[in-house]
C-alpha cells in the first residue's frame, strides 16, 4: 500500500503537478496569513503557538517580560497606572495579554486593587503564574511596586534566555525525526515489494 501511494503520488505530479504544486503552496501561504497576519483571525495562530510546548513557553515568557519590565519602568517615571497598562495593551500584539491588561485597566478606574483585579480574572494562571501574582500584590501593598516589578523582569529575562537555548535545542531532533520519517517511508515503499517478490520466488 505504501508503494502503491508512492507511484499514485508520482504519476498525480506528473500529469498535474504544473497545477497541484502552485496551489498546494498557495493554500499554504493563505492558511499561514489567515493564522498569524490577518487581524480578525490571528488570535487562532497565537492559539496554536501557546499550546506548543517549548513555544508557548517562550512567548509566554517575553510578555511576562514585557510586563514586568514596562509597566515597572513607567511606575517609577511617575506615569499613572492607567495610562502604564495603556502602553502594555498598545505594545503586545497577543490576544490573550491585551484582554487582560485592558481588563486591569477598566478594574483600577473602578477602583480596585491588583490583588481584586487578578482574583476577578478567570484563567488569570494561565497569563501570570501565582508566585509572579505574589510578589505584585506585595509590592503594590508595600508601596514599591515598580521596583519589584524590574527585579522581576530581570528575574524573567534570564529564564527567558535559558528557554531560547532550550527550545533550539528541542527543535533539532524533532526536524531529525521529520527528516528520518520521510527517509523511512520512501525507503519501505521501495524494499517492501521487492521483498514481497521474492517471498513469492521461494
Amino acid at each position: 500500500m505504501l508503494t502503491q501511494i508512492v507511484i499514485d503520488l508520482g504519476i498525480f505530479l506528473e500529469n498535474h503537478g504544473a497545477i497541484a504544486v502552485p496551489i498546494f503552496f498557495v493554500v499554504i501561504v493563505t492558511i499561514l496569513l489567515v493564522l498569524f497576519v490577518f487581524p480578525k483571525t490571528k488570535h487562532l495562530g497565537q492559539n496554536i503557538l501557546l499550546h506548543i510546548p517549548g513555544i508557548g513557553r517562550l512567548i509566554k515568557e517575553v510578555e511576562l517580560t514585557r510586563f514586568s519590565y514596562l509597566f515597572g519602568i513607567l511606575l517609577s517615571a511617575g506615569i499613572p497606572v492607567i495610562e502604564a497598562l495603556s502602553s502594555l495593551e498598545s505594545s503586545t500584539s497577543i490576544r490573550r495579554y491585551k484582554k487582560f491588561y485592558t481588563y486591569l485597566k477598566e478594574k483600577i478606574e473602578e477602583g480596585q486593587s491588583l490583588k481584586k483585579s487578578f482574583k476577578g480574572y478567570s484563567g488569570i494562571r494561565k497569563i501570570i503564574p501565582a508566585p509572579l501574582q505574589q510578589m505584585v500584590v506585595t509590592g503594590e501593598q508595600s508601596g514599591s511596586l515598580s521596583n519589584v516589578l524590574i527585579e522581576i523582569s530581570e528575574m524573567y529575562e534570564e529564564k527567558l534566555e535559558a528557554t531560547t537555548k532550550n527550545v533550539s535545542v528541542l527543535l533539532e531532533p524533532i526536524l531529525l525525526v521529520i527528516v528520518w520519517l520521510g527517509v523511512v517511508g520512501i525507503a519501505l515503499a521501495v524494499i517492501l515489494p521487492i521483498y514481497g517478490l521474492l517471498s513469492g520466488v521461494r
